[in-house]
């Protein structure tokens, strides 16, 4: 990768992301919902980034487990490939 391609893609990040590997559910659907695993491969208290087994279509709004964690409502930011970028629309 030359300096010139890393310097293409601006950061629009509100905060900082820590690096994670930490498994993760995508639940798209309301009353009977589809599951899909994937990881966890960045996460901040605004938002994360997942890593899916396969291409997954997700809608712009949807839920997520990080973890054992709790469900969370987030966006989509964007998707490239089989990552999909997230905020976070609930509090922690």
């Amino acid at each position: 990768m030359q300096a010139s391609d890393s310097q293409q893609f601006e950061d629009k990040r509100k905060m900082p992301r820590s690096r994670v590997l930490m498994g993760g559910k995508v639940y798209v659907g309301v009353f009977s919902p589809t599951v899909h695993d994937g990881l966890t491969v960045d996460l901040s208290e605004a938002g994360g980034c997942f890593q899916m087994h396969g291409l997954t279509l997700v809608p712009e709004q949807f839920k997520v487990r990080i973890g054992l964690g709790d469900i969370r409502r987030v966006r989509r930011c964007w998707v490239s490939g089989t990552a999909i970028g997230f905020e976070f629309l609930d509090a922690a």
